[in-house]
């Protein structure tokens, strides 16, 4: 779904653990089922302002979390500017 939400699910077998709170590096255990919801980089539901992203290594089976200050005053302008309605802008 598109839920602005970092969150990631994993599977043993037998228990499903959710994971909200990512770290910036993810090292993923051999024989478990991931889900992995990387959110979104605009609109963030966490309130962390910052735009965010993951990174997944396939030869070392991990992932980093990284996340980057940008300039929402200028996005926000560019969203008015373009015509898209305001309530875009104001989530920001």
């Amino acid at each position: 779904g598109h839920t602005h939400q970092l969150k990631m699910f994993s599977f043993d077998g037998e228990l499903i653990e959710t994971n909200k709170n990512i770290q910036k590096k993810t090292r993923f255990k051999k024989n478990y089922r991931y889900i992995i919801n990387s959110g979104s980089v605009g609109q963030p539901r966490d309130g962390d302002k910052r735009a965010k992203y993951l990174i997944f290594d396939k030869a070392r089976m991990s992932m980093e979390l990284r996340k980057i200050s940008y300039d929402r005053e200028m996005t926000k302008a560019k969203i008015l500017e373009r015509g898209f309605p305001p309530i875009y802008a104001s989530m920001l």
